[in-house]
């Protein structure tokens, strides 16, 4: 091993152990390919403050090093600093003003401080440079979406996914789109499409769940559901739908448990009144009304579960009359 290969695992080694002064005294701040090397090392055990840290050291002494200014860029944006992104990604465009990577990363940070019409710009920037870079058409799809223009960000996700047909955020996009206008067949191709790219895409399949309900293919439903749960096993949101396609099949019993297990994490009105829904459904009458007094704490304007506890009261009734006829 060199001298340099002997120094690069020390800092490796330092930097792995979060002994960032240590690592900075190693390098040598006037040792831009080794402060290059902690950077870009950082960002990989993904410490975003050390790898910013490391490019701002360049950039006291090489002011002009537009790789610096691009990287620190990137650091800020994965630390929600993107003003401050945005600043270093100009820095990039003063220098080389055609860098299509540096206007779709600044287009980025602007999209998520909700400035979705400078964001469009620099998307455009980029798709007349680049007219086959489907991340562009994809991030110009989500501004339009941020502006209300919902059929012109369709056709920039439907443009995404026939220049890169492996975009899975591209896929799940368009099939989210589809599920919102009722195309349930045409959204579960677009989610099929979206996982055979990334199997772990969790968003994938609890929104392929979700469509799965309600063409009532519950069984299938419960499958995505238990995928999610098996990733994100305090999911609230997947517990309670679980929940909703377990009753669809009438597994009551089953359904109570997924509702439980969603009101220990997070107590709601649907929660409540579903859960007393399969109480009534198992003609437990009593545990019924307690459920659907609790929901009306939650939300005493909720009609369903005022109906529904009404009529597990008339029941109850019915059968305490029947009950004092048959005694006497």
């Amino acid at each position: 091993m060199s001298i340099t290969d002997e120094k690069r695992e020390k800092i490796r080694q330092l930097l792995s152990e979060g002994r960032i002064e240590e690592a900075l005294d190693l390098a040598g701040i006037s040792e831009v390919d080794f402060l290059f090397f902690m950077g870009d090392f950082a960002s990989e055990e993904e410490n975003y403050e050390m790898a910013e840290k490391a490019f701002s050291q360049i950039l006291e002494y090489e002011p002009d090093n537009s790789a610096a200014w691009y990287n620190k860029g990137l650091a800020l944006a994965c630390l929600d600093k993107f003003e401050e992104a945005i600043t270093c990604y100009d820095e990039v465009l003063k220098r080389t003003p055609e860098d299509s990577k540096t206007w779709l990363n600044k287009g980025i940070a602007l999209q998520n401080l909700g400035k979705h019409s400078e964001a469009l710009c620099c998307f455009e920037i980029v798709i007349k440079a680049s007219p086959e870079d489907a991340e562009a058409w994809y991030c110009k799809g989500i501004s339009l979406n941020g502006l209300g223009k919902d059929e012109e960000a369709f056709q920039c996700y439907d443009t995404a996914t026939k220049v890169d047909p492996h975009h899975a955020d591209a896929w799940y996009t368009k099939g989210t789109v589809l599920a919102n206008v009722g195309e349930y067949s045409e959204a579960l191709c677009c989610y099929e499409k979206a996982l055979s790219e990334n199997p772990y895409y969790v968003d994938t399949w609890y929104n392929k769940g979700i469509i799965l309900s309600r063409l009532k293919r519950y069984e299938e439903a419960i499958c995505c559901y238990d995928t999610v749960l098996a990733v994100i096993p305090e999911d609230v949101d997947t517990w309670y739908n679980k929940g909703v396609a377990l009753q669809g099949l009438k597994k009551d019993d089953e359904a109570i448990t997924c509702y439980d297990k969603a009101l220990t994490i997070t107590p709601s009105a649907d929660a409540w009144y579903n859960k007393g829904v399969s109480f009534q459904n198992l003609r437990r009458y009593k545990e019924a009304i307690h459920c659907y007094d609790e929901t009306l704490k939650i939300n005493p304007y909720h009609k369903d579960a005022q109906y529904n506890k009404k009529a597990a009261l008339k029941v109850l009734e019915r059968k305490s009359k029947f009950n004092d006829t048959s005694q006497k």
